[in-house]
């Protein structure tokens, strides 16, 4: 079960840590792992936390939690957050689909994915998949691509579906 927005829960911009967080009334606020440079929203920003985002945010708890059997709160209270503010507040990002193994599949993905570089593979999650391509929030700790770079958790990728497989069975959480 994850905690229940509140009428006091509010997202602001942060200037001092420079990140989108969200307030939670008397809770320590929690820090997005988002930068002002990667937001549609500039300094000053505040916003309540609203009916649709309390929607979806119950709708993407209600997927992983089915996905994820067994998921610890503070972990899936983390991924929905992240992906509520991705969805929200992220600027649209470029395709890095050339980054990625094309996957023999059929295109009937589940909302959890795998993606595989050249090197390793992560979990993501599906929160937009149109015309052909998904953009993923990665959910592994890092993806490492070649010439010694990786993409971190929570880093939002774009890439052709055909990139991507369903992750499903007992040892998806193993890679979170």
């Amino acid at each position: 079960m994850i905690r229940t927005p509140q009428i006091d829960w509010c997202w602001q911009l942060n200037s001092q840590l420079g990140k989108l967080v969200l307030e939670m009334g008397e809770e320590s606020p929690f820090v997005t792992a988002y930068p002002t440079k990667k937001l549609t929203i500039s300094d000053g920003f505040q916003e309540a936390f609203n009916l649709e985002q309390t929607e979806c945010y119950h709708q993407l708890a209600d997927v992983l939690s089915h996905s994820l059997k067994g998921i610890p709160e503070p972990v899936l209270f983390h991924i929905v957050t992240h992906a509520l503010a991705a969805k929200s507040y992220h600027k649209t990002i470029a395709n890095k689909s050339w980054l990625f193994k094309t996957i023999d599949t059929d295109l009937h993905l589940s909302p959890l994915v795998y993606v595989q570089t050249e090197i390793n593979q992560a979990l993501g999650l599906i929160l937009d998949n149109d015309n052909g391509f998904a953009t993923v929030l990665l959910l592994s700790e890092s993806l490492k691509l070649p010439d010694q770079k990786s993409f971190e958790r929570y880093t939002l990728i774009k890439t052709n579906v055909n990139t991507l497989c369903s992750a499903v069975g007992e040892d998806v959480l193993r890679f979170l």
